[in-house]
């Protein structure tokens, strides 16, 4: 399966830096998405924007701190993996490690090893 090109597979940071990320399948194609705002400041607003703007209305549940996230599994997605990310812009580097307290995911390898391919310019670790 392509990608769709308007979307593209991974949503580099312009800064090198330290950054939460969500590994997602939607319609069967990996993403993987960094926070874009400031204000994008967890997983589960990564997520609910990137679903979102796709036109995807999440369902969600309540987590152990009583914040209501949109769930892991949906119509059209599955988010295989969450956690942080160590990016280097000038060296197109990129170093993920963690996970989502919220979630109580981590970063999947699996995924990871489909994006290398997507992004071969990326070291990805």
């Amino acid at each position: 399966m392509e990608q769709n090109e308007a979307l593209p597979p991974v949503n580099w940071p312009q800064k090198s830096g330290e950054y939460k990320v969500v590994q997602l399948q939607l319609d069967g194609k990996h993403y993987l998405r960094f926070r874009q705002d400031d204000w994008e400041l967890t997983h589960n607003l990564i997520l609910r924007n990137f679903l979102e703007a796709q036109g995807i209305e999440p369902r969600t549940f309540r987590t152990h701190t009583d914040e209501t996230v949109p769930e892991t599994r949906g119509e059209r997605y599955i988010a295989d993996g969450m956690g942080k990310a160590r990016v280097n812009v000038e060296q197109k580097r990129a170093s993920f490690y963690g996970e989502s307290y919220d979630y109580g995911i981590g970063i999947s390898r699996t995924h990871l090893e489909q994006i290398r391919h997507l992004e071969p310019g990326w070291q990805i670790e």
